[in-house]
């Protein structure tokens, strides 16, 4: 039995700030984002320049909700169009344009 009720997440910012905002607006909104996971991370091979920031984080809350959250601020659709709840080697941290 897995006593972690938190899930994995990855995802893509195109800046450090960007990720900052998430997390304060999902504070805000009372939804626990576990920052001890957090990576800053450019993979070899990166094809996105930098200052993309590359994330993987634990949260309770179910992909939706961070969706809602992502949504609500300001500038964060990178974030939103790359979120997908899998680690982040596992993330092709392409961005689905059908996520507005």
């Amino acid at each position: 039995m897995n006593d972690n009720p938190f899930n994995t997440y990855s995802c893509r910012f195109e800046f450090t700030h960007d990720f900052t905002a998430f997390i304060i607006a999902a504070d805000k909104q009372g939804v626990q984002i576990n920052t001890s996971e957090l990576h800053h991370v450019k993979r070899e091979g990166d094809k996105y320049p930098a200052p993309d920031v590359y994330v993987e984080f634990k949260a309770e809350a179910p992909l939706d909700v961070l969706q809602a959250v992502l949504r609500q601020g300001s500038d964060l659709r990178v974030g939103l169009q790359t979120l997908r709840p899998v680690p982040l080697k596992d993330n092709p941290l392409e961005r689905d344009f059908n996520l507005i």
